[in-house]
């Protein structure tokens, strides 16, 4: 694809696959907001091979951009999450990444 497209269709087909993947991945986080722990769970309704078989890498931010904890994930996994050091009332973002996508969302703790 790379000798045949041009950068515009490349750019383009990028863009539209990450159109899909917006539509069609989903994050599942209980409880949120969270007080000690949560669990987050990710899924994909479509064709599997769309997302390839590398793992996607989730990585937590807080609110002034530091990374507070990275981690490798696959879709229909269910991961438990803690972060003590984060003090109630703050958000926590997260993205995860593969190739070159991108979802991101929040994740609020409180008292």
């Amino acid at each position: 694809m790379e000798n045949i497209c041009s950068d515009d269709e490349r750019l383009e087909t990028k863009r539209a696959r990450q159109a899909y993947y917006d539509k069609q991945y989903h994050v599942k986080i209980t409880p949120n907001p969270f007080k000690e722990q949560f669990e987050m769970q990710t899924s994909f309704e479509g064709w599997q091979f769309f997302i390839g078989e590398e793992p996607q890498i989730i990585t937590f931010y807080d609110d002034q951009g530091n990374v507070l904890k990275t981690n490798t994930i696959r879709p229909d996994e269910v991961h438990s999450y803690s972060f003590p050091d984060v003090p109630a009332g703050k958000t926590i973002f997260y993205r995860i990444t593969w190739e070159e996508f991108v979802i991101s969302g929040q994740i609020l703790k409180t008292n």
